[in-house]
């Protein structure tokens, strides 16, 4: 699975960093076979481009705010830019949407048998969910990072 993400033109350093943190994080939990890291990675992952994309674009991040109002935030802000490709074409806004919507599942299945919960029992986490909830966090951390046009 490719974990790479490409770093758009105008994003300084720190934000940069702060991303790459989350998408290096998340490599060395899938190649470990971390599964439940790897859940709750992916949605570090969606956030940290999330909380960037607000911050880049001016938008007022509020460390509080909840993961869902980030990356709804993020996303109305990135779908409402005039570009050539994105609102102006039907299946690229739909995509994106769905892709969207993948995301804001990641908390979900996170809290069922993601880390950051003390468990008494270790979850079963299939490598399907795993699959589904990387894959959806890249696919849409590439479309807010390429729609960001920083």
């Amino acid at each position: 699975m490719d974990l790479n993400l490409a770093r758009p033109a105008g994003l300084d350093e720190a934000a940069w960093a702060a991303i790459e943190d989350s998408r290096a994080r998340l490599e060395r939990a899938v190649n470990d076979g971390d599964h439940p890291l790897a859940i709750g990675t992916a949605k570090d992952l969606a956030e940290a481009v999330a909380r960037t994309v607000l911050g880049a674009r001016g938008e007022t991040v509020v460390s509080s705010d909840d993961f869902g109002k980030a990356i709804n935030g993020a996303h109305s802000a990135l779908h409402r830019q005039p570009g050539i490709g994105l609102t102006d074409d039907p299946v690229v806004r739909n995509i994106a949407q769905s892709s969207r919507n993948i995301v804001l599942e990641l908390p979900a299945a996170r809290n069922r048998c993601g880390t950051g919960h003390g468990r008494a029992v270790l979850p079963d986490v299939s490598v399907e969910l795993v699959n589904i909830s990387v894959s959806g966090a890249l696919l849409w951390a590439r479309w807010a990072l390429n729609a960001s046009k920083l």
